[in-house]
């Protein structure tokens, strides 16, 4: 067995696996980690396992909760509320289970900055160069103000008073490496006579989001 980690670092990775999968009896296996998807490679001996944090539901199921049976109308205001300090610690402290499995607030924090330092900050330098790698922390804090609205590169580049190049460069950083989502969406016009391509800026993990711009509150919008 050949492990391989960070992949996105090799020029040659998609070329080996091409030549591995021509192979007639290989017996051998390739198990490799990276946050970039080989774009040309589709054959049956070739499985990719998205790895995301978890979801609220997989949350509450880790913490051995069934909500299949809860209704508003059905659930006393006292379990309505335990769920509520529930949902708020995964707002709070996010999915990934190396912090949902720590026990103290301390911990959850420590692991957050371990999973920023040893994921996002290292690979700055690999993407950008000179004064730009300075603006990564400007940058995260413009992602979270993206949230509170349609996200518009032009008015981002406004309100940061930096070059739109820039916005775009770091934004599409933070969504290869799965730290933010870029979520395309269609409204009509008041007449109903237009429709209107937009986009919506997301954080795939809230935990990760409250400790990049401590916004420690869990009334997100």
């Amino acid at each position: 067995m050949l492990c391989l980690n960070e992949t996105h670092y090799s020029h040659k990775f998609e070329q080996i696996l091409h030549a591995f999968v021509q192979l007639p009896n290989e017996c051998a296996k390739i198990v490799a980690t990276g946050i970039v998807r080989p774009s040309t490679l589709i054959d049956p001996k070739v499985r990719f396992l998205p790895v995301f944090p978890l979801s609220f539901h997989e949350f509450i199921e880790h913490k051995h909760i069934r909500i299949d049976h809860i209704t508003m109308q059905t659930t006393s205001k006292l379990l309505l509320k335990e769920l509520q300090k529930v949902y708020d610690e995964y707002l709070l402290r996010g999915g990934y289970p190396r912090v949902i499995t720590a026990e103290h607030q301390d911990d959850k924090l420590a692991a957050l900055k371990v999973i920023m330092q040893s994921v996002y900050e290292k690979d700055i330098g690999f993407f950008f160069n000179g004064h730009d790698i300075l603006q990564f922390e400007p940058m995260l804090h413009l992602a979270y103000h993206a949230t509170k609205s349609v996200y518009k590169v032009s008015t981002l580049a406004k309100f940061a008073d930096c070059k739109s190049s820039l916005v775009e460069q770091y934004m599409s950083f933070f969504a290869q490496h799965h730290l933010i989502d870029l979520i395309d969406f269609s409204i009509t016009s008041p007449d109903a006579k237009e429709i209107h391509h937009q986009r919506k800026l997301l954080f795939t993990d809230t935990g990760m989001m409250t400790y990049l711009t401590k916004d420690m509150t869990t009334k997100l919008t």
